[in-house]
């Protein structure tokens, strides 16, 4: 939750007024298409309840958010269950409305189940995918009305807003009223051969009409998806020998109150939904006033659930051929569905009997008591349930503290608002620390840190080449260097430390929090030689950052001086009073030749930690998962011996480390050359830009913006061809453009947007001419 979803609701704050948009937003990474982030995060109408509150009052947003999700999936259901009472309970006509309503409040504990079974508590911390569970019944009772031959619209309405608020979560739910409806089919109702294949078809054109109507959305969201997640080879499917998911008794096992649940991949099923259901779904499989046909349908539907998490295959099918990264059956609510809907019918049976038994008996108002201790149980059960699952959370992944996030906006809020104040121009702010790891979008900055399911693979592959942190998913601004920053146009450097580079110059400080400014970060868009677009990347990153200037100023300079290091016993090398294991330390000397900074990269593995001790003073820390990327030693004087020692716990000695120093005076002389083609903005608001640029003979026009196909160019008032757009470092946008002074305009629209628009549109004017004939038809009859 701190790691994305509050940064991701604070990023709606900036989309009015700002830089960003809801097409794209500079706060993903280096910049990038927004829609699709906000298709998978933050679509549901929840959502937008955040920016009715400051970004101060954040937290207090998304509990009550939660809190209305959970609630709604209870009121939804009970619509649901209503609509089964209806269906089947048939209380004796003289039976007075209070005893026909007390007879209905039997079921009034399966919707309190359903909002406070497990998956809804521990999956509150994904609480995009609870929209899901709060559709589901609706979209249950829609195709319960198309096996009744009613309007389409039922089950097309519920079924269009699964896809707009959470594309992902609508893929099991689609499955799931597929079988739903087969079941139905099989074991209830009683159609002839021409009515089944009509509802069928009844089906198939609602479903394609929901996709039609959610064409604007789905179709630029897996237009990025293609870009990142989806392009990525870490997170596609690879093939798994294993059969076997779970044990089968370890799945059974989490249908007791106060099982506890790993949230990562190797978690098991969130399936309970308290002990009343349990038992009310045992005693449906049992009740002979229940047609045989369709206790089997209903066991069989969840058994193949059941069989879903058991074995590897049906699981990984349910995650659509995607492995889930953590959280784990995401499908399970699915589960505790179908026994809720067992103990329904059930409940129906039972709530017919049960009134006319005590009428007979005279003992009419012992149902309100069965009715309340019902509740009463339903409701103890799972808040003890609850408490079990907030407290293993918390032991998990501490929940992070109100005092604790105010303090840091305190912090850092001002020192970027004044940043923005007294700078109007377009640049980029790194950090050296975080609270999120998405501080861009949570504070409103042009940044670097993104970690979300919708990033762009092409840039986490690139800042992982230059040294800077990057591990599976995520991209930090860690291990920057004044070249990094200089051409990814850092103009800001936030640090909780003292800069050691020297190449940086202090602005101000402010509760410990220092800002730095580069006096070389370019713009994001400049003319340059660029002597080729591609780059032949080594393992080495101080190599791969010269590589990077000097193909965009078509030299063959030495930007980087490596120096030959020696590993070395660390015995001797650290503080007196330090304790640590010498099979998990070990250090590297070398002799400084000038009083240039001086850069280590040690290829670790991504989730292990280390300290780093430079002639015994701390120099750095890598914290698990954020282990790979460059750090600055400091500057020394010429001739001085350093050794570098590492202590960590879980590594070994990498077999290639890099220790180098940075040439500034030759780094500033290509800077400059480059700052010559700088453009001059104009204007710069809402995914737009424009400005002035001198395009020097045989230069093209470089950026810093990740390339997407959704930017659209124009120069001097002609569009830019594609055939002109290309890409540079198989990352950037890069534009040719004839020789002289030019206007440049650039503005993003999601791609793939305007053809869903058009089958929005296509679909609409479908629909109504539909309508037209049917009610036609209808007058002539």
């Amino acid at each position: 939750m701190k790691e994305q979803y509050l940064p991701f609701f604070s990023s709606l704050h900036y989309l009015i007024g700002g830089d960003d948009s809801i097409f794209f937003h500079w706060s993903k990474s280096l910049g990038g298409n927004y829609i699709g982030l906000y298709a998978y995060y933050l679509a549901s109408p929840f959502s937008w309840l955040t920016t009715l509150f400051s970004i101060e009052k954040l937290p207090l947003a998304i509990f009550l958010m939660t809190v209305s999700k959970i609630s709604f999936s209870g009121l939804t259901f009970s619509v649901y269950v209503n609509f089964l009472w209806n269906k089947y309970n048939t209380l004796p006509a003289q039976t007075s409305s209070y005893r026909r309503l007390l007879a209905r409040f039997t079921l009034l504990p399966l919707p309190v189940a359903y909002a406070l079974m497990s998956y809804n508590l521990q999956f509150a911390l994904s609480i995009m995918w609870l929209d899901g569970v709060i559709l589901l019944p609706l979209l249950l009772l829609g195709v319960e009305k198309l096996l009744d031959k009613q309007r389409n619209l039922w089950f097309i309405l519920p079924l269009t807003a699964i896809f707009y608020f959470n594309y992902y979560i609508s893929y099991m739910a689609g499955i799931f009223c597929a079988l739903y409806l087969l079941f139905r089919l099989l074991t209830t109702y009683s159609h002839s051969r021409h009515d089944l294949w009509r509802i069928l078809k009844n089906f198939a054109l609602s479903t394609l009409i929901s996709l039609g109507l959610a064409a604007p959305l789905l179709i630029p969201t897996f237009s990025d998806m293609f870009i990142g997640k989806l392009s990525d080879p870490l997170t596609s499917v690879v093939y798994d020998p294993r059969l076997i998911n779970q044990p089968l008794s370890d799945i059974l096992g989490q249908l007791r109150n106060g099982t506890v649940n790993y949230l990562g991949v190797t978690g098991l099923p969130n399936i309970y939904c308290g002990y009343l259901a349990i038992l009310l779904s045992i005693l449906f499989l049992f009740c002979k006033r229940i047609s045989l046909r369709e206790r089997i349908g209903a066991f069989l539907l969840t058994s193949f659930l059941l069989l879903s998490f058991y074995l590897w295959p049906l699981n990984i099918f349910w995650h659509g051929f995607i492995t889930p990264n953590s959280f784990n059956y995401r499908y399970s609510f699915l589960f505790s569905f179908c026994l809720l809907y067992m103990s329904c019918r059930f409940l129906c049976v039972l709530s017919y009997q049960l009134p006319c038994f005590l009428e007979k008996t005279h003992h009419f108002p012992a149902l309100e008591l069965v009715v309340g201790l019902l509740l009463l149980i339903t409701s103890a059960d799972l808040g003890i349930n609850g408490r079990a699952i907030f407290r293993n959370i918390d032991y998990a992944t501490p929940y992070m503290r109100m005092d604790e996030y105010v303090s840091y906006l305190n912090d850092n809020k001002p020192l970027i608002d004044d940043i923005k104040a007294s700078d109007s121009g377009m640049y980029r702010i790194c950090q050296n620390y975080q609270l999120t790891s998405n501080d861009p979008m949570l504070l409103g900055f042009k940044g670097m840190f993104h970690y979300s399911s919708t990033y762009t693979q092409s840039v986490n592959a690139l800042t992982s080449k230059l040294g800077i942190g990057q591990a599976w998913l995520w991209n930090t601004g860690y291990g920057t260097t004044p070249v990094t920053d200089s051409l990814l146009g850092v103009k800001y450097l936030l640090s909780d430390t003292a800069e050691s580079s020297g190449y940086y110059s202090l602005k101000t400080t402010d509760n410990s929090v220092s800002v730095y400014e580069n006096p070389s970060a370019m713009e994001f868009i400049y003319s340059a030689p660029l002597a080729s677009a591609d780059i032949s990347f080594t393992s080495d990153p101080f190599e791969n950052q010269s590589r990077y200037l000097n193909s965009l100023c078509g030299s063959s300079t030495l930007f980087y001086q490596k120096y030959d290091i020696e590993l070395a016993n660390p015995a001797g090398s650290l503080p007196a009073d330090l304790e640590y294991d010498p099979v998990s330390s070990w250090s590297y000397s070398f002799i400084a030749e000038n009083t240039d900074p001086v850069y280590m990269y040690m290829p670790l593995t991504p989730f292990v930690s280390a300290d780093i001790y430079v002639n015994d003073a701390l120099a750095g820390s890598f914290e698990y998962g954020k282990s790979i990327y460059n750090l600055c030693l400091g500057c020394f004087h010429a001739g001085e011996a350093v050794t570098v020692t590492v202590v960590s716990a879980s590594a070994t000695a990498p077999g290639d480390t890099y220790i180098e120093s940075l040439d500034t005076l030759a780094l500033q002389d290509a800077l400059t050359s480059l700052q010559t083609g700088e453009i001059t903005l104009t204007s710069h608001s809402s995914g737009r830009l424009s400005g002035n640029i001198s395009v020097h003979k045989g230069d093209t026009i470089v950026t810093s913006i990740p390339y997407d196909v959704g930017w659209h160019i124009r120069l001097d008032g002609h569009k830019v061809p594609a055939s002109d757009i290309g890409t540079y470092a198989d990352t950037f946008l890069t534009i040719q453009a004839p020789e002289g002074e030019h206007h440049l305009e650039m503005y993003y629209l999601s791609p793939g947007i305007v053809p869903g628009l058009l089958i929005l549109l296509i679909t609409l004017m479908l629909l109504l001419v539909v309508n037209f004939l049917q009610t036609h038809k209808k007058k002539q009859r």
